[in-house]
């Protein structure tokens, strides 16, 4: 979700949940190599750069990724890329291996069963 918008740059947070803080935030890089890739498809916003800066644990033990992205070219193209990429299968991955209960060795994804309807 885009939360600000100033200029050429987006912030934003994604939240998360049955996600082991430490193996998520070991996954920083990742997550904004990946980030910048949904933001570069858009051919304005190929300069355009992801960097999650924090990742929170809020009191209901979901945790939130802050993100911000600079050099958008083409803020509505930018914003939909963002809104939609924890549905990508790439980003959905990087998360699935942070899980708990990945953390935990339990073999059952959690993270999978969340995100049923």
């Amino acid at each position: 979700m885009v939360v600000t918008n100033t200029g050429n740059s987006l912030k934003g947070t994604i939240v998360v949940s049955n996600c082991d803080k430490e193996s998520l935030s070991q996954s920083k890089d990742t997550l904004s190599d990946t980030l910048t890739q949904k933001v570069q498809t858009g051919t304005k916003n190929s300069n355009s750069q992801v960097q999650v800066n924090q990742i929170r644990e809020l009191s209901d033990g979901t945790l939130a990724l802050d993100y911000e992205c600079t050099g958008v070219s083409d803020q509505k193209t930018a914003k939909s890329a963002l809104n939609t990429a924890v549905q990508q299968d790439d980003v959905k991955q990087t998360i699935v291996q942070s899980s708990k209960s990945d953390a935990s060795n339990t073999g059952d994804s959690k993270q999978q069963k969340a995100n049923q309807p």
